[in-house]
């Protein structure tokens, strides 16, 4: 990755209503504690939608 400009990323977790905790990594590294630049960055919640949209031509 570093050829090409990205030195740093945030790894966020999908899935699920509470997905889980992101982290800030650095992708020039020998193992993921010197990769770890920001632990538990943040929480990720997924909410549901309150509106759904029907499909008119089926009659919902």
């Amino acid at each position: 990755m570093r050829p090409n400009g990205v030195l740093l990323g945030q790894v966020v977790p999908r899935g699920g209503r509470i997905s889980g905790t992101s982290s800030v990594v650095h992708y020039d590294a020998w193992n993921w504690e010197d990769a770890a630049i920001k632990m538990d960055n943040g929480i990720h919640v997924n909410w549901p939608s309150s509106f759904s949209r029907g499909r008119w031509w089926l009659g919902e």
